[in-house]
Parts: C-alpha cells; structure tokens; sequence
C-alpha cells in the first residue's frame, strides 16, 4: 500500500491518504492471493481518510462484481462501513 502520513512534532500522525486509491483497490481484487477482507480495508481506508471523492466506484466496483459476484461486493462495503474488515484487537 503507498500513501503518505503527516506527522506531527510530537511523533503523533495527523493525516494519511493512499496515493492512487483506485489503483490500489484494482489491484487487489486482481491478486488471487488477496480476499474481500483485504479489500474492505483498503475502502475502509478511503472511507476515514476522507479520499471518496478519489476512488473511481463505478471501477472497483466492476472489478469486484467481476471476480465476487454482487454479493461479494456488498460484503466489502458491509465490512468497510462496519469496520468488520479489521481483526478484533484493532477496531
């Protein structure tokens, strides 16, 4: 995942943003090795850094029907607005 984080003096992150959301979540839902969970984070991500307006959704939506099905689409955004996408100890 590339994306850039400002910190603050005190070593304190204030900001972080995804360089190319779009390119990200495109390639992920294209690695077999990575699942929907892996998927959801990078949205999730999106979702909190406040980048919606970056993430070409008509894209990585395609994509995501295309490998997933419908279903599989609705269970990454499910997980992402849920934060269920994060293991336990970190939501």
């Amino acid at each position: 995942m590339k994306g850039t984080l400002w910190v603050d003096d005190a070593g304190t992150v204030t900001r972080a943003a995804l360089d190319d959301p779009t390119a990200q979540a495109l390639g992920e839902i294209a690695d077999p090795r990575l699942h929907q969970r892996d998927v959801a984070q990078t949205v999730a991500l999106v979702l909190e850094w406040g980048q919606r307006d970056q993430l070409d959704w008509v894209a990585v939506a395609a994509a995501a029907i295309g490998r997933w099905g419908r279903p599989g689409w609705r269970r990454i955004k499910r997980m992402a607005w849920a934060g269920t996408c994060w293991p336990e100890g970190d939501r």
